[in-house]
């Protein structure tokens, strides 16, 4: 805004004021438009900023009253005006103006104070001016020092350590497969190994030695992700062709030129210099004692080898330049690549635009919020109405619920959705003083902070209801409503405890049902009759077949685990298929006999185990904003997907060992594809 012509630097004081130091190089008289606006910007900023201490400081081009000689009087009117407007700019920001007791600019005869100080809120001591010697002789006006009182300000500045933690928790599965080696050798060293005469270890032991070594593989993978991460930041801040392999070799090739110089004028009394040294230990020399140094130093072979150790270097150097070209190139083909081998994710991948979607904040979807009875206009004319009213709803908790009272009905309403259930359960204890039966209220929101995992869990689970999903009532009312309640902490229990209700608003039931709107999917008519018709008596599988025998050799365990599916994200454990498929061999073999024992039912994996993590993805980033823009994942742990590849393909092999499928079933099984179908339509 000002042309350039100002420089403002900014601190913070002891007493946590803001300190603001501006140097200025004003326009001169003879441009007195430009003059003038850099004078209105600066007094419009320093009007807004009244507690400020600011300090102006530099060449203003004005000059205060009398301090001007050796000028013919009166002064020409640009000067005249020049100098009034720095007055004017003084009044009307109630700056003081402070100035040097010798002019600090001089020309021939002509001499003027224009380097000037103007401060706000702070007192200012006289300025000295550095007379004009001869290393100023290139400007015009005099150096200008004031003295700052150094108990305003910070003395010394604590640098901050630097954090080398981990910046994420998620492990990069394309890095990892770039780095297996290096992180297999970080492993081996930290996971003990595996014995067979550990026989007699439970599923808890060994449960609890697979987590331990998860954490340890995981932090190995983000250890190499961080020292990654620092090596590209490093490079980043290097110049172009400044690696530390070639920064290396520069410094050897300008030493070694520094010694070969050295050794065209060395005399007999010519120390033994560091570069010197340098080139006695690439020339292997060095392990000589220092009185024949002295002689190799003045030799003219010494001089003769240096120069040719020099052009070695030089031509390590230009090698060194060709293969960084090379490795530039061949990372940009391998980001074009990646883009081609993976469509769209690789473009986001390479142009660092995934994830452009912004967490969700806030929501709206319809929710309950409390209660509402209508009043007739006899009900509201009674003259006590209001001493009733508080009478009833003074057992409810003021900070938790409102109620309002209209000519036409009363509302309660709970300012959080996790105190509505609270709510139901009161209004059958406390008959309401009105005739006509309550209704519940929705709202839409948008729902935040507190609100808001309720209203997600609201429109998830309805949209998980069972389509027949009824009351326990005889009538089987259905459309419930789905509410949430925080229960009272008890001793050792989580504060994030959260208990889902299901309540009916049908007049005849309103209220909690107990059954959790059970639905009639298994409520059917007796099916012996097709039992007796023999209607399953083939295509089943035999009564004697399980799916709980051992896995009998580790190498058929491989083959379970190489059926993992890659490139996936991880649940609560973090810790993504990739890893357990490269884990080595003694943490797999564990597994192998914690799998064992499962399917032996000698060990029941606990809910912490196979709980999912749910995850929302947004399918409409044009309306980010609403919750049926989103669809949920279940994250699983990596241990619950191999259990599952396990039981399938054991539950696939009896189907097709008794023939359970239609030969004309291709979907899903092995050994079968469309081509075989079409082939099969093409013979008939």
């Amino acid at each position: 805004m000002v042309s350039g012509r100002a420089l403002a630097l900014s601190t913070t004081t002891k007493s946590g004021g803001k300190f603001v130091i501006i140097n200025l190089y004003q326009f001169t008289a003879a441009n007195p438009v430009e003059q003038q606006e850099v004078w209105d910007i600066i007094a419009a900023w320093v009007l807004k900023h009244p507690n400020d201490k600011i300090f102006l400081i530099g060449d203003l081009n004005s000059a205060p009253a009398g301090e001007r000689t050796g000028y013919s009087l009166p002064l020409s009117d640009s000067l005249r005006q020049a100098d009034a407007r720095l007055q004017d700019f003084c009044q009307d920001t109630g700056g003081d103006l402070t100035s040097s007791r010798c002019h600090s600019w001089r020309r021939g005869k002509q001499s003027a104070s224009l380097d000037n100080a103007v401060t706000w809120n702070y007192p200012l001591s006289q300025p000295q001016v550095c007379p004009f010697e001869a290393k100023h002789k290139l400007y015009d006006p005099g150096v200008l020092s004031f003295t700052l009182p150094c108990e305003d300000f910070i003395t010394s500045f604590k640098v901050p350590k630097r954090s080398f933690a981990s910046p994420t928790d998620r492990v990069d599965v394309d890095f990892f497969q770039q780095n297996l080696l290096q992180w297999h050798k970080n492993v081996q060293q930290r996971i003990s190994p595996f014995s067979s005469e550990g026989g007699e270890a439970t599923g808890e032991s060994l449960l609890q030695k697979m987590r331990e070594e998860q954490d340890i593989m995981r932090g190995e993978a983000l250890k190499l992700q961080v020292r990654a991460e620092t090596s590209r930041r490093r490079a980043r801040e290097r110049r172009p062709n400044r690696s530390k392999e070639q920064v290396r070799t520069r410094r050897l090739h300008a030493t070694l030129a520094v010694a070969y110089s050295e050794a065209l004028t060395a005399t007999a009394d010519s120390r033994v210099t560091v570069a010197t040294w340098v080139g006695l230990k690439a020339l292997g020399l060095d392990h000589l004692p220092e009185a024949i140094l002295r002689h190799v130093q003045i030799s003219p072979n010494w001089a003769y080898l240096l120069r040719a150790e020099v052009k070695k270097v030089q031509a390590q150097l230009l090698k060194l330049d060709e293969a960084h070209l090379r490795e530039g190139k061949r990372k940009r083909c391998d980001a074009k690549k990646y883009i081609f081998d993976h469509g769209i994710k690789g473009v986001r991948r390479v142009m660092n635009k995934h994830g452009a979607v912004s967490g969700l904040q806030q929501l709206d979807h319809s929710c309950p919020i409390g209660l509402h009875w209508e009043v007739s206009p006899l009900e509201f004319s009674r003259p006590n109405i209001k001493a009733e009213m508080h009478e009833w709803t003074s057992s409810l908790p003021p900070d938790k619920y409102e109620v309002s009272l209209t000519d036409t009905y009363i509302k309660i309403s709970a300012k959080i959705l996790t105190d509505v259930p609270a709510l139901l359960i009161w209004a059958p204890k406390y008959p309401s003083p009105f005739t006509s039966l309550p209704t519940l209220i929705y709202s839409t929101g948008p729902w935040t902070k507190d609100n808001f995992v309720t209203a997600v869990e609201c429109f998830f689970q309805r949209n998980a209801y069972h389509p027949f999903a009824q009351c326990s009532h005889p009538q089987k009312h259905s459309d419930p409503v789905l509410l949430t309640k925080i229960p009272p902490n008890k001793a050792g229990a989580n504060n994030a405890d959260r208990r889902m209700l299901h309540y009916c608003p049908h007049q005849s039931c309103a209220g909690l049902d107990p059954d959790s709107f059970c639905s009639n999917r298994k409520e059917v008519n007796n099916m012996d009759f097709l039992d007796k018709s023999k209607i399953f008596s083939y295509r089943t599988i035999g009564l004697g077949e399980t799916i709980r025998d051992p896995i009998k050799t580790f190498r058929e365990f491989s083959r379970y685990v190489g059926r993992m599916a890659n490139r996936k994200a991880s649940g609560d454990d973090k810790m993504p298929a990739d890893l357990f498929k490269k884990a080595p061999e003694a943490f797999r073999k564990r597994a192998w006999i914690l799998i064992n024992i499962i399917l032996a039912g000698h060990y029941v994996c606990s809910e912490e185990v196979l709980e999912a993590r749910v995850v929302l993805l947004c399918k409409d980033h044009g309306n980010p904003t609403l919750l049926a823009s989103y669809r949920p994942i279940a994250l699983c742990n990596s241990f619950y997907p191999l259990i599952n590849i396990i039981i399938t393909s054991r539950i696939r092999g009896l189907t097709e060992k008794y023939a359970v499928l239609e030969s004309s079933q291709h979907g899903f099984r092995g050994s079968r594809s469309v081509q075989l179908v079409i082939q099969k339509e093409r013979w008939l």
